[in-house]
């Protein structure tokens, strides 16, 4: 079902047959709309407004503008019928059109704070942040009808790095949202997001949190957030109560999967020495030697490798020994114990954390060590590919499916990274080997910090190439990309290493011949590559080669979330 804004203007027919259309709308049977509408001959302006509606309900958007076209031609002249219509061009991803309908509904109700909040939003899709930010600020100047201008505005601040300006402007959001209003949660997130990251006022990341959780108690990852603000804050006993919680919904396997598949969650993070530690704790307790409780991570100055694992070790309980020992697990495979333990599974936190930084800073020494004869195997992945695989599309970088598939290697096996290339508007011709000519046409020349050269100069096992739409934008045949797909894999092969290429994601073109390419290009994909070919357009795709609406982040071009982690799932059961 489409995201609707709630309209500040309402049309009321004097005539029975175009009150009956809506009675069906208003009870949402939108097909006996259509059927009603078309036992008639001679339909008003209204009616066939009305039964554009019906059809853009059922996201059939070209049947909806149609119907608007026809109604306009008629003489019905309505904010309605532009706003919608522009809705209709927005969900095709023809951002032209729809700003233009958005004007001519707001020269005939130029007060429509909604109509402006589209039209900001349009702008902000198409990633024009300025008029973004114009159009959003013009809407909070009218009277009030929804919240997504107060939210938009200072998100756009955030975005453009001013967090001092962006975290006032939520405040000041909160003031004039209506709780009921999904932006009224989103603003409540990004407090907590940006007090916790950005002021370090972890008191007021958890006062945000909680009342983010008030709004929607199922939401998982609100209360991590929450646990991680606690800890980061030194309170561990409120952070170990809202664990409690979750760890209630794993017994109940009523989280979300990779939580119910890995049995543990993030706490805590902080830093030492310019470096990111991850601590996680695992939700069940230890039954027998060597369960651990924590595992603590140790991350590189980019992020994108475990330097270290530290992690409580439940011991053989030999008498009046501890019960948990702090140990190290090497990336030599070597297993390294340290003299530091204690006697029961309620493991004080602050105690751990004191011992790890210990531990690091080379003030604790192990007390014992082993180094298996056959050590466990180290790989690196490297992605190529765009905007997708760099992390656009998700509501937070987290849910980015490279990120999703970077902490999935490393829970299961912390001697794997991944290293991401990606970059936003890249093709296939980006991505080259270096000395390749590009598309000079194109204006388009291999990028050496980012192409399968650079990945293979890193020493990789494994290579995998997402490239889902920019080569059609650029309407680059499907034998182009093809080509090109078979110089990065070849390049790779004779070196020794092994590839896997993603099909094309499906794109609200309005060109057919661009989703034409991409059709083309997802089959060719899948008979050259076989088993290392990953299929990222079934399921994905509607039947006009569009991004099913459940995906779309809104742009028509993007992956949200539930997309992304489709797309992880891909890559994980392929790996």
């Amino acid at each position: 079902m489409k995201y609707f804004m709630i309209v500040g203007f309402c049309l009321w027919s004097p005539f029975v047959f175009s009150q009956n259309i809506k009675a069906y709308l208003d009870q949402e049977q939108y097909q006996a709309a259509i059927t009603l509408a078309g036992q008639s001959d001679s339909l008003s302006g209204e009616d066939l407004f009305f039964t554009g509606q019906a059809y853009f309900y059922l996201e059939n958007d070209d049947k909806a503008l149609e119907y608007y076209g026809k109604a306009l031609e008629n003489g019905f002249q309505t904010p309605d019928v532009h706003f919608y219509q522009g809705l209709a061009y927005r969900w095709k991803g023809d951002f032209v059109e729809a700003v233009q309908c958005y004007n001519r509904a707001l020269a005939l109700k130029p007060d429509a704070q909604t109509v402006m909040s589209e039209k900001a939003l349009v702008f902000y899709h198409a990633d024009i942040l300025d008029s973004a930010y114009h159009c959003a600020a013009e809407a909070m100047k009218m009277s009030y009808e929804l919240g997504i201008p107060y939210y938009l505005t200072p998100h756009i601040l955030q975005m453009r790095g001013d967090s001092t300006g962006a975290l006032q402007g939520f405040y000041d959001a909160l003031n004039k949202i209506d709780p009921a209003d999904s932006y009224y949660l989103r603003t409540l997130l990004d407090i907590g997001q940006l007090e916790y990251s950005f002021t370090r006022d972890y008191q007021k990341a958890a006062k945000a949190y909680t009342q983010a959780l008030t709004l929607d108690p199922n939401d998982y990852f609100i209360y991590l957030s929450l646990i991680k603000a606690y800890y980061a804050g030194g309170n561990y006993a409120a952070g170990d109560r809202i664990f409690q919680m979750v760890r209630s919904a794993y017994e109940n396997k009523a989280l979300p999967e990779e939580f119910m598949k890995f049995g543990n969650a993030p706490i805590d993070e902080f830093e030492w020495n310019g470096r990111v530690v991850s601590v996680y704790k695992n939700f069940k307790s230890p039954e027998q030697p060597f369960d651990a409780i924590y595992k603590i991570y140790l991350l590189s100055p980019e992020k994108d490798e475990i330097e270290r694992l530290l992690l409580t070790e439940q011991t053989l309980q030999v008498p009046g020994g501890p019960k948990h020992l702090l140990c190290e697990e090497k990336r030599d495979g070597a297993h390294l114990t340290y003299p530091y333990g204690w006697d029961t599974d309620d493991i004080d936190y602050g105690d751990l954390k004191k011992a790890v930084v210990q531990v690091f800073e080379g003030k604790m020494k192990p007390a014992a060590g082993s180094n298996p004869g056959t050590q466990p195997d180290t790989c690196l992945t490297v992605v190529l590919g765009s905007s997708t695989a760099e992390g656009t599309g998700p509501a937070s970088p987290d849910s980015a499916w490279v990120n999703r598939y970077r902490a999935a290697l490393v829970q299961e096996n912390p001697r794997v990274s991944v290293v991401n290339l990606a970059k936003g508007g890249y093709t296939t011709y980006h991505v080259l080997p270096t000395g390749s000519p590009g598309a000079p046409n194109a204006g388009i020349t291999v990028d050496t910090a980012r192409n399968v050269t650079k990945a293979l100069s890193l020493n990789p096992c494994t290579i995998i190439v997402n490239l889902p739409s920019n080569d059609a934008a650029n309407q680059f045949s499907a034998a182009e990309q093809l080509a090109n797909f078979s110089q990065i894999a070849e390049t790779a092969k004779k070196a020794g290493v092994e590839v896997w290429i993603c099909t094309p994601q499906p794109r609200n073109f309005s060109d057919p011949a661009q989703i034409q390419i991409q059709r083309e290009v997802v089959d060719s994909i899948f008979v050259t590559y076989g088993d290392h070919a990953i299929d990222f357009w079934n399921g994905l795709a509607d039947e006009k080669g569009h991004i099913r609406k459940e995906y779309d982040s809104g742009d028509g071009i993007h992956l949200n979330n539930a997309g992304h982690r489709l797309l992880f799932e891909r890559v994980w059961n392929r790996k």
